[in-house]
């Protein structure tokens, strides 16, 4: 019974260096990875805000008038009706989706420039939050 745990204890320690060697022999590879991704995800964050804050443009411009009346906030060119509950919306949702959208981009870029210029704090960072 006793040689039996010894052979299991000396199994599992040999287990477990086998499995540090190949965890040290990926971390390169893995690490790449890591960094590849959280490029690949910045970059579409910033192109998916630019298509919002597009989108948010088009359809505001779609929603103004041409003429202005006398309670109209001019945006983008195009006129709003201020009274109406249709302007108002129109309004809010455009500075809403566009303050969003900057924010997320703004951020993104950040995170980008963080991740090209310092991986190493990026890496750091990110564990630690």
């Amino acid at each position: 019974m006793e040689k039996e745990l010894q052979q299991a204890i000396k199994k599992g320690i040999e287990i477990a260096e086998q499995t540090g060697t190949f965890v040290i022999e990926q971390a390169p590879e893995l690490l790449q990875e890591f960094y590849r991704w959280h490029i690949v995800k910045y970059v579409m964050f910033i192109l998916i805000m630019v298509v919002i804050s597009f989108t948010v443009i088009f359809l505001a411009r779609l929603f103004g008038e041409e003429k202005s009346r006398y309670t109209d906030l001019k945006l983008l060119g195009k006129w709003y009706d201020t009274e109406n509950p249709k302007g108002i919306l129109v309004i809010m949702s455009l500075v809403i989706s566009f303050l969003f959208s900057i924010i997320v981009f703004l951020d993104a870029i950040f995170n980008l420039v963080k991740l090209t210029i310092a991986p190493k704090i990026y890496l750091i960072e990110y564990f630690l939050n």
